[in-house]
């Protein structure tokens, strides 16, 4: 483990690792929250471990908690999740999602029936859904699809989900989930009762969805990115009903990259993602098989012009991953992209790392107008977005 400084701290030894380190609340009472892993099982018998590990030293805490489970598929979680009483569970599964007390956890890692204060705190509702009272598992998902996606509906985390900051609380949530099934279907799980609160049903969802705030309501919204025949098009939903806000096609710029949404000063959220160019209405689909080279770029939207993108960045590099970081005293945020460099006629080359200022890059951006738009002055939209200022969820 790597403190801020990047100096390590310590080293431990920890098996077959199948996920990124979750920070659970402090079990040991030394202040420092612990960490939990999936592994591979040492006995192969089992399907999945979860290891507890000392925040502080990296000692194992107990032993591995071995999982037989129903299904496969790709590994969901672990994730944190606090209820509304306080009390902490992980949820985790193989093409399915369940979950499990962190209470359950700790009692067979350390065989201990005293628990810690962090976990004095249990939650009658989520107990009623254990199918038997011998039952450690308390099922969330499974069907037809299985489940490739499963994040908290809270804005911002999407863009720093491998972030183990406590004070962030990156892993841990109060909030309603996104559960993405199969790329076809998009459902909120509501946490206080575990049920579903609506379904979308969409086709060729090629990335994680991305929350952020597109109206007034409180809800988080949904980034939604599809890809199909030469055609990308992306969403706005609404997180509290599933109904589109917002929705426009463009060519498919032949790459799977996630977006991200920045939290501004206002309470808003700017929404960003790659694409190609918009497709006007009457255009010829056959049109997007465009010769090489082939031009990706990088759109920033804000709710309040639905109908005005600003171009941020145009490149023939293909982007390969992004996260966004903050600059608390600038307000500002930067994003930054590993972009990979083809060498002609060579194919992929190297990789570069490339890091701009957002702020910085929407005083030089191309104001790109959409059908619809209500034409306001370029003095007017130049204002707003050069004043914009952002800040940490």
């Amino acid at each position: 483990m790597l403190i801020g400084s990047g100096k390590k701290m310590w080293e431990v030894p920890a098996g077959e690792v199948e996920s990124q380190a979750v920070t659970v609340p402090d079990l040991q009472g030394d202040g420092v929250p612990e960490l939990l892993v999936a592994t591979l099982p040492a006995d192969q018998e089992s399907d999945l471990s979860l290891v507890l590990h000392s925040g502080k030293t990296g000692s194992l805490i107990g032993q591995s908690v071995n999982f037989n489970l129903t299904a496969q598929g790709k590994l969901i979680g672990p994730l944190l999740h606090e209820t509304a009483a306080g009390a902490f569970y992980i949820l985790f599964g193989l093409g399915t999602v369940e979950a499990v007390s962190l209470r359950d956890i700790y009692k067979k890692a350390t065989g201990r029936t005293a628990m810690p204060p962090s976990l004095s705190v249990t939650d009658p509702i989520w107990e009623k859904q254990r199918k038997t009272n011998l039952s450690t598992l308390i099922h969330i998902y499974s069907g037809p699809e299985q489940a490739e996606y499963l994040l908290p509906l809270v804005a911002g985390l999407c863009n720093n989900h491998n972030n183990l900051d406590v004070a962030s609380k990156e892993n841990s949530s109060h909030s309603d989930w996104v559960l993405v099934c199969g790329n076809s279907r998009v459902s909120i799980l509501r946490q206080r009762d575990i049920h579903t609160a609506w379904t979308l049903n969409s086709s060729a969802i090629h990335s994680r969805p991305v929350a952020g705030h597109f109206n007034d309501d409180g809800v988080p919204d949904l980034l939604i990115q599809q890809s199909a025949n030469g055609v990308r098009k992306v969403q706005i939903i609404d997180g509290a009903s599933g109904r589109c806000l917002w929705e426009v096609e463009f060519v498919c710029p032949r790459l799977v990259l996630e977006g991200s949404s920045i939290m501004t000063t206002s309470g808003q959220s700017v929404f960003l993602f790659w694409a190609g160019d918009p497709l006007l209405p009457l255009r010829n689909i056959t049109k997007v098989n465009t010769p090489e080279p082939v031009f990706r770029k990088l759109f920033l939207l804000h709710p309040d012009y639905p109908r005005i993108l600003q171009q941020l960045i145009s490149t023939t590099d293909t982007a390969l991953t992004a996260t966004v970081s903050y600059q608390e005293l600038q307000k500002d945020a930067s994003y930054l992209v590993v972009l990979s460099r083809p060498v002609s006629g060579l194919g992929p080359g190297a990789q570069v790392v490339k890091s701009l200022s957002v702020r910085a890059s929407l005083a030089g951006a191309f104001t790109l107008h959409l059908e619809g738009d209500n034409r306001a002055s370029t003095f007017q939209i130049n204002k707003f977005f050069r004043g914009l200022s952002f800040r940490q969820q």
